[in-house]
């Protein structure tokens, strides 16, 4: 059987048209990643490991060493199932060809398509984005596919892609690398034309060769040639050499011996700052508005701190269908002798800091009924602190210096403010302890999505009185009493004139409206907040502001003992197979039932209202997929061919996972449990009341 988005391309032009549309670079690669993304793995190694040839300017990478056991241990997986249901099938097979017309569009950097790749794979196969000299206005995509024992199979594609590069309207070069008997075919294309490229663009190249039962695509010559240098031990610039991939890979494989786990599907890293430089060079350089979330992350120690990410994943292992484990690496910062700094990281990145304790378990009032549930420790009066220089920059730029404490002054000390002292009378009354839980409301809407965050305090009464007196002076804002409490309305849903921050992290329209609202310059003083409606009050020993009356009101009561979250068989399930993994004394812990997490997007995936979700996913996932301002969305998926989302639900199981903090990073693993090892758990709420 194919396997699933088999016939998907890898990467860039295709088709009569080669005119990129905006975002299309970043959205094929998104896909692609997303085909990929859940396929990775280690095995013993009959040609050179693929680590080994990638540079170590490889920004980001998926490694798979058997196609084919990945394939027939993801069928064996519920969601397997699910891409097999006969129901799902029209669906599964629209989306296929959604995605194959869509990267066909948008075009391949290597030529290569999954359907070459199924037809010749003989072993580990690579898919990479790399920064090609390590020059961040530059980006290549790189593809290593072991055809040992399918060099027939390899010829044939070799010869296909000739014949569609030709009628692509490329030009054919062979060129032997130097010293060599290796033969590098070469397609060039003119420099592109069109809204997103510049005129000066350069010229698009498609290299491809073999040796030694590896085929190796790459969309730059010398990295192609660069890469035949390291099959011959050429180069020591190997992604093997980085110091965060041996740290990632190493504590990873660790674990997976401690507790005799079999070689993983498949291996992935990142490198998280270079892949957003990555994604800029894909669009190429245009001029920036707004604040540069990117600069930022430089400037503030970020991107000192954190160096890369890495992993493994299994699927269908001792009854789960998912196991995944990774380590974000971000190690102490290295600091001379004379240095006498003592924290961890620096400047802004000082606010990472995420004790790991004994007792991340459902508090009483925490309702059974729930999407997720997320519970994790935070220095939180440490980070108001260190939170500075990036308030500084985020909101004052690069003479922003002080904007923070400004900030802090004025609403101590100014007549028509709150008169309140930040520091002294809320960020003192915190605790290190955070809660994030998140529902919906039906019917589906794109504004359904229902949150909570719960902050626990060290002095309620005192909070409860630093907010009473904060409100006093807003008029959105006004006092009411529900459950016993006090709770603070704040509606600013039609309040004009409220100024937020426009945050880019990418091109001139990419910018972060899941969380700062859509970032128009020109339309400013109408953006919202991200929460306009939301209610606050101070219950349970925490400060607790939800965006929706209903979901306040349920966990302002404590629950009998079998109606809290903590009761409930899915949930002790989960955490039972988290402590199997190595949960103990943890960071973070999170708990989901991907069949209620998952049915907002999926039916407003089904309606065609995905653009115009107000869920937090949803705005996420419109920005990174390529949505750009409001007028000119459309929806990536035609969903008209899913099936009514009971069919779905049932192959989607409960899941879990948990970071530790450890000296070099955190480690995190957790599993996807089979939703046929569950017992039916009924969905109380408000649907009866609801329900259409």
């Amino acid at each position: 059987m194919a396997a699933p988005f088999s016939s998907v391309p890898l990467g860039s032009p295709s088709g009569d048209s080669r005119i990129r549309q905006p975002y299309a670079p970043i959205r094929s690669f998104v896909l692609a990643s997303l085909c990929l993304a859940s396929f990775f793995v280690t095995a013993a190694w009959g040609v050179r490991p693929c680590e080994q040839l990638l540079p170590d300017t490889t920004k980001f990478c998926i490694l798979i060493p058997d196609l084919e056991e990945l394939r027939t241990n993801f069928n064996l997986t519920q969601l397997g199932r699910m891409m097999n249901d006969p129901l799902m099938r029209p669906f599964v097979d629209d989306l296929r060809r959604q995605l194959r017309e869509r990267i066909d569009e948008e075009g391949r950097s290597t030529g290569l398509t999954w359907e070459d790749i199924d037809a010749m794979d003989g072993g580990e196969i690579c898919f990479a984005k790399i920064q090609p000299g390590g020059n961040d206005k530059q980006q290549a995509t790189v593809v290593i596919v072991d055809v040992s024992g399918h060099q027939q199979q390899a010829d044939d594609v070799l010869a296909k892609v000739h014949q569609k590069q030709l009628e692509l309207g490329a030009t054919f070069a062979s060129e032997r690398v130097p010293g060599t008997e290796t033969e590098l075919k070469i397609y060039t294309f003119p420099p592109q034309k069109g809204p997103t490229r510049k005129d000066n663009s350069p010229v698009e190249q498609r290299v491809l060769f073999v040796h030694e039962d590896q085929l190796v695509g790459v969309s730059h010559k010398q990295e192609a040639i660069a890469v035949r240098r390291r099959c011959d031990d050429e180069h020591t610039d190997r992604l093997a050499d980085i110091v965060a991939y041996q740290g990632a890979m190493q504590r990873v494989a660790a674990e997976y011996q401690q507790y005799g786990d079999p070689s993983p599907h498949a291996r992935w890293f990142l490198e998280p700052y270079g892949f957003a430089q990555v994604q800029r060079a894909i669009e190429g350089s245009r001029q920036r508005r707004g604040t540069d979330m990117l600069k930022i992350w430089n400037e503030t120690g970020f991107r000192e701190a954190i160096q890369g990410a890495g992993g493994f994943v299994n699927f269908a292992h001792q009854g789960r269908d998912v196991l995944h484990r990774s380590l974000v690496y971000a190690p102490p910062v290295e600091r001379s002798e004379d240095n006498k700094a003592t924290t961890k990281y620096n400047l802004a990145a000082r606010m990472l800091q995420f004790p790991s304790t004994s007792d991340l378990v459902p508090e009483p009032w925490i309702p059974r009924e729930l999407a997720s549930f997320v519970t994790f420790n935070w220095k939180t009066r440490d980070a108001s602190v260190f939170v500075e220089p990036l308030v500084d920059k985020i909101l004052g730029g690069d003479d922003g210096q002080g904007t923070y404490t400004d900030i802090k002054d004025s609403l101590k000390n100014d007549e028509n403010g709150p008169q309140v002292d930040v520091d002294e009378e809320y960020f003192a009354f915190l605790d290190d302890r955070l809660i994030w839980l998140t529902d919906y409301e039906v019917p589906i809407s794109t504004k359904c999505e229902r949150v909570i965050l719960a902050i626990r305090t060290s002095d309620p009464e005192k909070l409860a009185a630093t907010i009473r007196k904060t409100t006093r002076t807003d008029d959105s804002a006004h006092e009411l009493r529900i459950g016993g409490f006090d709770v603070w309305e704040i509606d600013e849903r039609n309040v004009k004139g409220i100024q937020t921050p426009k945050v880019e992290v990418g091109e001139e329209d990419d910018d972060l409206p899941f969380l700062f609202g859509e970032g128009d310059e020109e339309n400013e003083d109408d953006e919202e907040p991200m929460f306009p409606y939301r209610l606050t009050t101070v219950a349970h020993g925490y400060l607790i502001t939800a965006t929706h009356r209903e979901l306040l009101q349920s966990v302002l009561q404590n629950h009998a003992a079998n109606e809290h979250l903590g009761s409930c068989v899915d949930y002790t399930s989960v955490l039972s197979d988290l402590k199997q993994l190595g949960a103990n004394q943890d960071s973070l812990r999170l708990f989901s039932r991907l069949d209620e997490q998952l049915r907002p997007t999926y039916e407003l995936t089904q309606q065609g209202l995905m653009p115009q979700s107000e869920t937090l996913f949803g705005k996420f996932l419109n920005w990174y997929l390529g949505v750009s301002d409001e007028e000119s969305r459309e929806q990536l998926i035609d969903g008209s061919e899913m099936p009514d989302y009971e069919v779905a639900r049932r192959y989607l199981g409960p899941t879990g996972l948990y970071i530790q903090t450890e000296e070099d990073g955190w480690f995190i693993a957790g599993s996807l449990i089979p939703k046929d090892s569950q017992p039916a758990t009924a969905r109380v709420v408000d649907e009866s009341a609801k329900a259409p």
